[in-house]
């Protein structure tokens, strides 16, 4: 058997995609994954959900997990940059706001299908609730964009006023201009806390937003490195004004 004969060959994964047509699918797909499950040692399926098909992708787990499946990555459906005429017939929009930030980001794959991502979630409750023994994993676009925006910046050394956010993996730091920069000054210089003061501007570490008394406005700034030829520079991608009467270090960086 081919299989047999590839997984002799050093073969330890074979990953297969399954094409819904509507509120079905070609189960020779099925056969094949119930053919070589148990002799390649990883049978994955790969695949986006597309919006609409939940109770079809439900049957399909079913099917799945039953044929030997390892292992299932849905994917988030993704309105392409081209022929993007075609989905639009098709009644496919774009998620509202796909990205908080605008970065020149590598994955070019499009932007998600609104109600796509929500089905993803429908379909990892439905794995849990029945409890299949096949290992179920949502790759949204979300995760690609944060994931490269983690390896760009996991080897930046931070200074003192700056933080990598756990949730978006942007480095941050506050900024406070003005009346607002000199209040920040203040009591920063009078707790022996590390901040850099240029002109009308101090700049400093995020968490201490809350704690100075009087500020009316401060700017949290998003940053990313980059590679110029040799060079690492770090470029300012973004910046969000926030009431420091109600920034909240834990929820908001």
């Amino acid at each position: 058997m081919l299989a047999t004969k590839l997984t002799n060959a050093g073969l330890n994964e074979v990953r297969i995609s399954v094409k819904v047509e509507g509120d079905d699918y070609p189960s020779e797909t099925i056969e094949v994954i119930r053919s070589v499950a148990g002799i390649i040692p990883t049978v994955m399926v790969e695949m986006p959900v597309i919006p609409g098909t939940l109770e079809t992708m439900k049957k399909l787990f079913v099917e799945l997990d039953e044929a030997g499946a390892d292992a299932i990555n849905i994917l988030e459906f993704l309105y392409p940059w081209v022929n993007s005429e075609k989905y639009a017939n098709r009644g496919f929009k774009v998620k509202a706001r796909p990205y908080r930030v605008l970065y020149d980001y590598g994955y070019a794959g499009g932007l998600p299908v609104a109600g796509s991502g929500e089905e993803c979630v429908e379909l990892l409750k439905f794995a849990a609730d029945k409890k299949l023994s096949m290992r179920v994993h949502f790759c949204s676009l979300e995760n690609k964009l944060t994931s490269q925006i983690f390896i760009q910046n996991s080897s930046v050394l931070l200074t003192d006023h700056e933080v990598m956010s756990p949730k978006d993996f942007f480095i941050k730091s506050a900024r406070a201009y003005g009346s607002n920069a000199l209040k920040a000054q203040k009591y920063l210089s009078s707790k022996g806390i590390e901040h850099v003061t240029s002109g009308i501007r101090t700049e400093f570490h995020p968490k201490y937003i809350s704690e100075i008394k009087g500020l009316t406005e401060v700017a949290v700034t998003y940053n990313v490195a980059e590679f110029e030829g040799n060079q690492k520079v770090i470029r300012e991608v973004k910046i969000d004004l926030v009431k420091p009467e109600e920034f909240d270090y834990e929820t908001d960086i």
